[in-house]
């Protein structure tokens, strides 16, 4: 199988996917960083929704927000990332569901959850960690798939 210089977009569409990569990185880091600003208020928060173990929720959560966002900025994993980022929403989209305060932070959740999902179903594009293994030859899996159609 001969080496090709793209995976499946054009290069305006990489550029593009890249672009929304990180930006979309960037706002789980944003929050993150938050979170981690505000921590004593985030876990006085969680706590007082009655979530049992709200430090370690908060922390694995953090976790995953930051490594998720860091393998998804350099489209490394990214299928992985994307999965890393929902499973740590999906418990503040459930508290959040069941105290509808803050409609507005509910939208931001259900947003950023929405915005994992093209990367996880096309992933990371061109430009990426994954599509150079690829091109490399590295990524094995793969090529197995790709050379089956």
């Amino acid at each position: 199988m001969a080496k090709k210089n793209t995976i499946w977009f054009s290069p305006e569409a990489s550029l593009l996917l890249l672009l929304a990569r990180v930006l979309v990185s960037f706002a789980f880091l944003y929050c993150a960083l938050g979170a981690l600003l505000n921590f004593s208020v985030l876990i006085t928060n969680t706590s007082s929704l009655g979530t049992i173990s709200s430090e370690i929720l908060v922390i694995l959560t953090l976790l995953f927000f930051v490594v998720g966002s860091m393998f998804l900025a350099f489209g490394y994993k990214t299928k992985h990332a994307c999965i890393m980022l929902m499973i740590a929403l999906l418990p503040f989209i459930i508290m959040f569901f069941s105290t509808v305060t803050d409609k507005l932070a509910l939208v931001g959740l259900l947003l950023g959850f929405g915005s994992l999902i093209p990367f996880f179903i096309f992933g990371a594009g061109d430009i990426s960690i994954d599509a150079q293994k690829y091109l490399q030859g590295k990524d094995t899996k793969t090529l197995r798939k790709i050379s089956r159609y």
